[in-house]
């Protein structure tokens, strides 16, 4: 009924397989550029999945250091009788925002409709302009420019 064909020149590679159909939310960094390598001269949505992943898994690390260096500037601004809750509570909140915004780029750039190196890095790019006058007066007050 059915012919048989014998393909020798066929190889089969686990790892390959496994790595193809794991999301790429689970695959390591390594991972992550080995697959890439393959679908380099592709725009297929895997691609631009893959993409979107490597980068916001770069830039992850960088949330906390965030976390911790955004409400510094003012905590320098500290009085005596006044309290510290509704710093943190606002600091809290704004990071809260940042991951919110932080997912919401990440969608845009698995679909592609912005190139995902920027997506990804579109909510840095936003605090960086939000904090960087406050830093700077903050370091100006303690003399360190």
């Amino acid at each position: 009924m059915f012919e048989k064909y014998i393909f020798s020149d066929l190889q089969f590679n686990k790892e390959v397989m496994k790595n193809s159909i794991l999301p790429p939310r689970e695959l390591s960094l390594t991972q992550l550029f080995s697959q890439l390598s393959l679908y380099s001269s592709s725009s297929s949505f895997r691609a631009s999945e893959l993409k979107a992943t490597l980068y916001s898994k770069l830039f992850f690390p960088l949330i906390c250091i965030f976390a911790f260096l955004a409400p510094a500037p003012f905590c320098i601004r500290f009085r005596r009788g006044g309290t510290a809750l509704p710093i943190y509570l606002l600091s809290i909140a704004a990071l809260f925002s940042f991951n919110v915004l932080q997912e919401a780029v990440f969608v845009i750039a698995k679909s592609e409709l912005i190139m995902p190196a920027l997506a990804i890095g579109l909510p840095w790019l936003i605090a960086t302009f939000f904090l960087r006058k406050k830093v700077r007066d903050s370091l100006m007050r303690l003399k360190f420019l």
